[in-house]
């Protein structure tokens, strides 16, 4: 489901533009999963939010949803391949997170989940410096 299909607004916000060194598809795909997942779980006329920003040396991205939010205690578990949360309202395959965890490491990246505040989760995913480089505007 999309965006539109859903009455989800899309907000993107880049402080820094950056290249990331790995696998084009496959972060590609990490980056649709997560977004999509964030679109699924939020409610109808809700926003999600994507930001790039740089924080110390650390390229990151974050992706926000105003949905129910993963529970403290589910949130070990999410990265499991196969893993539903009890809460799930979505159908899914338990895959997704386990893939985009996966890809993530892969390049040497870091997949975190944190509370959106006052509902929701947010995906925090950094990249040290030595697989980014920044990209200038002529570029």
């Amino acid at each position: 489901m999309n965006a539109l299909q859903k009455g989800v607004e899309l907000d993107f916000q880049e402080s820094v533009q950056f290249t990331i060194q790995g696998d084009d598809f496959a972060l590609a795909q990490m980056l649709n999963n997560l977004i999509e997942n964030a679109i699924k779980y939020s409610p109808k006329d809700s926003k999600v939010e994507v930001e790039i920003t740089k924080i110390g040396s650390k390229a990151t991205l974050y992706i926000r949803d105003h949905g129910i939010g993963i529970d403290d205690k589910d949130k070990p578990h999410v990265f499991e391949r196969f893993y539903r949360s009890p809460n799930a309202r979505e159908s899914g395959t338990g895959l997704g997170m386990s893939i985009a965890l996966d890809v993530a490491e892969k390049s040497n990246g870091q997949l975190i989940l944190e509370d959106t505040m006052p509902t929701g989760l947010t995906i925090k995913l950094q990249f040290p410096h030595s697989v980014w480089r920044e990209v200038s505007e002529n570029e």
